[in-house]
């Protein structure tokens, strides 16, 4: 859905029925970034106005959930809650994406960047006593 309000929205086709878990916005690739937990080998869409949607090949088809833009480090990155050591994709431009170790095996449902703090921070469903993880 698009809005220019708040108030009003109004629906929007996608390429494909995927779960469409998060979206970010990237200022200098002026990009609309959107990561799903299904589909298969297109996990990710992009679009440049929210009203039309291009769907982007994934390295892994996991349960991606969360994406967030980095401006500081120019990066893209997505946590997955399913996956083994790689739950973490990142990419430059928003097409081509390569996967990256986690600190764990975990449910990870959200990311953020914290600019301050000079890192990615990401929280997770699941864990015993750790259920966060950061960049450094």
């Amino acid at each position: 859905m698009t809005s220019s309000d708040g108030i009003s929205w109004t629906l929007r086709s996608t390429p494909a029925d995927n779960t469409w878990r998060s979206i970010c916005w990237a200022p200098p690739l002026q990009l609309l970034v959107a990561v799903g937990q299904s589909g298969t080998g297109n996990r990710v869409m992009t679009s440049p106005d929210g009203l039309t949607w291009s769907l982007r090949s994934t390295p892994a088809d996991l349960e991606w959930r969360a994406v967030c833009w980095a401006p500081e480090l120019n990066l893209l990155v997505a946590v997955a809650g399913t996956g083994s050591g790689q739950q973490v994709m990142t990419s430059l431009d928003g097409s081509s994406w390569t996967l990256r170790p986690s600190a764990a095996d975990r449910q990870w449902s959200g990311i953020c960047w914290a600019p301050q703090l000079g890192r990615l921070v990401a929280v997770a469903q699941n864990g015993s006593g750790s259920r966060a993880m950061s960049s450094c």
